[in-house]
Formats: C-alpha cells, structure tokens, sequence
C-alpha cells in the first residue's frame, strides 16, 4: 500500500494548470480546485471495506461507497458516471477512470444498496479523453467522395 501512496505523490506533485476541458462536475463540488491532472501512469489499487458500504448514500456523489471508501486516505472525493476526481488537500486533483469492475459494482449499489468489499482499481484515464486532446472533426461523405460529374448528351433518331 506504500508504494501506491508514494506513486499517488508523484503524480500530486506534478500537475498541470486547470484546463477549461475541466467539467462542470469539479467546479460545482470543489470551487477551490486550483490543479489539475489525469491520472496516466496505471491503475492503483483500492480496497474497499464494510464500513465503507455502511456509511454510504445511494446516488450521491461525494457519499457513495466509492467516495466513502476514498475519503478514507483523499480529504475530497467526488465521483461521476465514469470518473472519480481525488484530492489530498481539496486544491490539486488527479482524474481517475472507473475500471468496469468498479462501475459494475457502483451501478448495483445505487440500484440495491448491495457492494461487494474487496480490491478494486482505479483506472488511467484514456488518452482520447486526457486534458489538452484536441477532438478532430469527423470527415464528412463529402470530403471522402466527390460526386461524380454526369455529362448530358443528347441523341439525334
């Protein structure tokens, strides 16, 4: 557990400046946030216990067992549909992805108040959704295929 708190400190430790691909999600719960980065090393390791599942709110972002579980060693915790955002002192945060396994378990809490406790990971945020990706427009029909030119010709009988 030392060595992903240690690994945890090196990414706090180099952060980058609050982008405005930022969501309205860290701004509405965390107005403080000053730093922000992705997490795009690996996945870490998380275990989450039955005091965790006790103290939890369905459908609550900043209650639900995967924050309550976070809070646990992150002063603030939020989570989203697809994402966990995790800070130490509530102003420098790293993005995480929730791995499927994860997810899964988060969507049958809210449904059945039902977690399993156990190791989960929490996930490296893909590169097509890391801050500072440009999205390219999609190509068009029109830009693959020119239309083709029919010239009209006329018969004489």
């Amino acid at each position: 557990m030392s060595n992903t708190i240690d690994e945890m400190t090196e990414i706090f430790s180099s952060i980058d400046k609050l982008g405005p691909r930022v969501s309205n999600m860290i701004r509405r719960h965390a107005p403080q946030a000053q730093t922000y980065e992705d997490n795009k090393s690996k996945k870490f390791p998380f275990t989450f216990n039955y005091l965790d599942v006790q103290r939890a709110v369905p459908r609550n972002s900043e209650r639900c067992v995967i924050a309550c579980g976070l809070k646990r060693d992150f002063t603030v915790a939020i989570v989203g549909n697809r994402v966990i955002y995790a800070s130490r002192d509530g102003k420098h945060f790293v993005r995480f992805y929730l791995t499927t396994s994860l997810y899964n378990q988060a969507r049958l809490y809210d449904e059945t108040q039902t977690f399993i406790p156990g190791t989960y990971f929490l996930g490296i945020v893909p590169p097509s959704h890391q801050i500072g990706t440009v999205k390219k427009k999609p190509i068009t029909s029109k830009q693959t295929r020119p239309h083709k030119e029919y010239k009209l010709s006329t018969r004489t009988f």
